[in-house]
C-alpha cells in the first residue's frame, strides 16, 4: 500500500514537472525536425495573444479543448501573419502561456491547425538550436 502511494506521489511529480509549458513524455521521442518541418503547413516564431477554452457541458471538467490564437513575428514556412490551433484536453497536450514568445511547428489538424506535443514547438528562448536549423533552410519572411 505504501510502495503504491510512493509510485502514485512520483507519476504525480514527473506529471507536474513534463507538463510545463510546449512540453509533453514523448514515449517514442521526439519527431525529427527536418521531418516536422517537411509535414508542417506552418512553421513561425509567434506570440501567444489569446486562449479560448472550448466548453463542453457533456465533459466532467467542462473543457474539451483550447484554441490558442498566435501573431507571427517571423515566418519561417508558410504565409499566415495570424493564425489559431486547436489543443484538445487530454493528457498529452501541449499548454502555452499568453503572451510568451514560441517556435510553432503548425500541422493540418481538423479544426484550426493542430501542436504536435511530440514536435519541436516550444518557447523561443529554449530553441536557439531549432532557429539556427530554421535560418540554414534559408525561407524566412516578415
Amino acid at each position: 500500500m505504501i510502495a503504491r502511494m510512493i509510485a502514485l506521489l512520483v507519476f504525480g511529480l514527473v506529471c507536474m514537472t513534463v507538463g510545463s509549458d510546449a512540453t509533453a513524455l514523448c514515449i517514442e521521442g521526439r519527431i525529427p525536425l527536418a521531418e516536422e518541418f517537411s509535414q508542417s503547413r506552418l512553421v513561425a516564431k509567434a506570440v501567444l495573444i489569446r486562449e479560448h477554452q472550448i466548453v463542453d457541458p457533456a465533459d466532467p471538467t467542462g473543457v474539451t479543448a483550447t484554441r490558442y490564437d498566435f501573431a507571427s513575428k517571423l515566418i519561417y514556412k508558410g504565409k499566415e501573419k495570424k493564425f489559431s490551433v486547436w489543443i484538445d484536453n487530454t493528457s498529452s497536450r501541449v499548454v502555452f502561456s499568453e503572451g510568451s514568445e514560441y517556435l510553432v511547428f503548425v500541422q493540418r489538424g481538423v479544426k484550426d491547425g493542430f501542436v504536435d506535443a511530440c514536435g519541436n514547438s516550444g518557447l523561443v528562448k529554449s530553441g536557439a538550436e531549432t532557429i539556427e536549423w530554421l535560418k540554414r533552410q534559408g525561407t524566412t519572411s516578415r
